[in-house]
Formats: C-alpha cells, sequence, structure tokens
C-alpha cells in the first residue's frame, strides 16, 4: 500500500494539510516560533509600521503643502 500511496502522490500531489474542517487556512506553529514573530513585527521599530518613516512624513507633507 505504501507504494501505491507514494506513486499517487507522485502523479497528483500530496494532500494538503493546510485547511481545517471549515476551510479556512490553519498555521499550525509552535507557540515560540509565534512569540518570535509577535515581538520581530510589534516591539522591534525596525518592523513596526507604524513607526515607519513613511508614516511620519505623511503629516510634515499637509503642512508644506497648506503653507504654500
Amino acid at each position: 500500500m505504501g507504494v501505491l500511496k507514494s506513486i499517487l502522490h507522485y502523479i497528483g500531489g500530496k494532500p494538503n494539510d493546510i485547511f481545517d474542517e471549515t476551510g479556512k487556512v490553519k498555521h499550525v506553529h509552535p507557540k515560540s516560533k509565534w512569540d518570535a514573530w509577535q515581538s520581530k513585527y510589534f516591539n522591534s521599530p525596525e518592523y513596526n509600521w507604524r513607526s515607519h518613516k513613511g508614516t511620519k512624513n505623511a503629516g510634515l507633507k499637509k503642512e508644506i503643502t497648506k503653507s504654500k
């Protein structure tokens, strides 16, 4: 049975296991990986989109155009 299953996976592809019973994508990662992601994107000023220079300069551009 193992050989037949391997051949079917080669021809048709392996069944995906990224969806749950309702059809939504599920992410199965250990808690340590989620914690590392949280600390990277929310605690690090380099990756935090709220402290990005583009958002800080947006207010500056409005002030420059008002003064003209």
